[in-house]
């Protein structure tokens, strides 16, 4: 049975020996200063200290990543994060949620990006490796930010070795021109050149292509030319045989010589010629009935025949025969044969050309142009509507253009990349980073070990001299540390309107780091209220989805 000593006990310096100290599983729930005790679970002597009973006799060193000042441990920073009097904090090198910031170096995105804001590219090349690029920006700027005007345009890469057509504005001529194979250049119409596009066909002939007028016997329907039907008279090859044949003394005088070499005589209308030999012949001309009448008993071959007979037989191979645009009648009281011929001239005048192509511009079809022919001058003018395009601004619903703004780039195939400059931790990844630094360690009075599942740094010491204390970023309850940084992690779905988590609910306390990422894993960048005040994070205006949202920060 115990003895109790209501005051205090003076030895005067005598010893006390084979003494045992009271033995207990657990801190008294009451104590004062300097009351000790043996701790039978962890077989630890332990002495309240007025706060806390602290064990007695250990001896620490601060391993990789730990610091010891004192008795006071603290942890160090490693990549992004910077030890502080107030804990530790990410640096300048993590990408933050929230605020203005800089980033050096390349960055690249692996996945879709989404910026709420404006984008500016302050390099000097943009590339955008993409297969479509929409713009919903109503007016594209080139030379931007120059304080000159400079020729500026668009080139269109058709390949390796093939031309390069181009839309250029002549900044010396200030006007835009355009080229199909990238070196002649054509000048595109000022609205004071429209009207000056005339054009008169030249007259059509045998070796040019040109205008004809359109004369009688020809006839136009829809636009296409024949000739009007001929009447059916046609001179055919069989009667100009027979003219070929007619004897060529014929003449065409009303009195003839007749001559036999030595002795002529002239006979007229009426007269009978005889010729004397062995037979006679004898000529009579009937004025009555125009005709010639030659007798002979001689065996004389002459068969010369007269004018009348000449032209009786001309005459007669010209009736009830087939003629082709041309009428042949015989006068046989003129001795004519009248020709009137059907004209065939197919040759269209200047006029005629002029109004059959300026039909063509009646009633047509036009697209971004519009046509008009002028009969009084003969010409056709030609105005073409404005041919300029502004691409739109681009947006969710707009296909348009954008600008390319701080950690994109776009390539020479026109793709939109981004650099992921999230180098922000989770506090799993720096429990296991601090973790590892105190594994494979050299520990002397000491043995710090890593609970993975819990996030707990353990230490047990053989020191029972030694009195510790918390450091920044870390709290002390007995002889354990645990991390004063708290991380918290929900999945939740929004439906467009605010989203608000307590300090409370999450352990975290305002501010801290609060990164959001969609149904694809992909990192969102929304509105984030840390309110001090009401002691919440308020998330505004968060898109109808499926989300996880991370809190890291110190221990609320």
């Amino acid at each position: 049975m115990a003895i109790k000593f209501l005051a205090d006990l003076d030895i005067s310096g005598s010893e006390i020996q084979s003494v045992a100290l009271e033995n207990r599983t657990s801190d008294p729930s009451s104590a004062s200063t300097g009351q000790i005790y043996f701790d039978t679970g962890s077989n630890e002597v332990k002495i309240y200290d007025g706060s806390n009973f602290i064990v007695v006799g250990k001896t620490y060193s601060a391993g990789n990543g730990i610091s010891l000042s004192g008795t006071a441990f603290s942890v160090a920073g490693g990549d992004g994060l910077t030890q502080e009097a107030s804990g530790l904090k990410v640096d300048s090198t993590v990408i933050r949620t929230t605020g203005a910031q800089t980033k050096a170096g390349n960055m690249t995105f692996s996945n879709n990006v989404t910026i709420t804001g404006n984008l500016t590219v302050n390099g000097t090349q943009t590339i955008l490796n993409t297969a479509e690029l929409a713009v919903e920006d109503t007016n594209i700027e080139l030379n931007s930010g120059s304080s000159e005007g400079a020729d500026s345009g668009i080139s269109v890469n058709r390949g390796q070795g093939e031309d390069v057509p181009q839309l250029l504005w002549d900044e010396s001529a200030s006007r835009w021109t355009f080229t199909n194979n990238g070196s002649t250049f054509y000048n595109i119409p000022l609205s004071t050149e429209y009207n000056n596009f005339t054009y008169t066909l030249p007259t059509a002939s045998a070796s040019t292509l040109g205008g004809v007028k359109i004369g009688s016997g020809i006839t136009i329907t829809n636009g296409v030319i024949s000739a009007d039907s001929q009447t059916a008279n046609d001179f055919t090859d069989a009667l100009l045989t027979k003219l070929n044949g007619i004897a060529t003394g014929a003449d065409n005088y009303s009195s003839w010589t007749v001559s036999d070499g030595t002795n002529s005589e002239t006979v007229g209308s009426g007269a009978t010629v005889q010729w004397r030999g062995s037979g006679a012949t004898s000529v009579s001309y009937d004025a009555e009935s125009n005709t010639f009448t030659i007798s002979s008993t001689d065996t004389n071959t002459n068969t010369q025949l007269s004018k009348e007979t000449v032209q009786d037989y001309v005459g007669e191979m010209l009736t009830g025969n087939t003629e082709t645009n041309i009428s042949v009648t015989y006068d046989d009281a003129n001795n004519k044969i009248n020709f009137v011929a059907t004209d065939t001239n197919t040759q269209l005048s200047t006029e005629a050309v002029q109004d059959i192509v300026g039909a063509m511009f009646q009633s047509n079809t036009e697209t971004r142009i519009t046509a008009t022919y002028q009969d009084t001058d003969g010409t056709i003018d030609l105005v073409v509507d404005d041919q300029s395009y502004t691409l739109p601004t681009a947006s969710g619903d707009i296909l348009g253009g954008i600008k390319v703004g701080t950690n994109l780039s776009i390539n020479e195939e026109g793709i939109l990349s981004s650099t992921d400059t999230n180098t922000q931790l989770s506090n799993e990844q720096v429990q296991d980073i601090i973790g590892a630094m105190v594994t494979g360690n050299t520990e002397t009075n000491i043995s710090v070990t890593y609970n993975d599942s819990t996030g707990k740094l353990n230490f047990s010491a053989t020191d029972t001299d030694t009195t510790y204390s918390a450091g920044d970023g870390l709290s002390l309850s007995g002889t354990t540390f645990t991390n004063a940084n708290a991380y918290y992690a929900v999945d939740f779905t929004a439906d467009g309107g605010d989203y608000e988590v307590t300090t409370e609910t999450s352990s975290v306390r305002v501010p801290a780091i609060v990164q959001l990422l969609d149904s694809t894993g992909r990192m969102v960048l929304p509105d984030v209220v840390q309110d001090a005040t009401n002691a919440k994070f308020v998330l505004k205006s968060v898109p109808t989805g499926d989300y996880s949202l991370v809190i890291m920060g110190r221990r609320g």
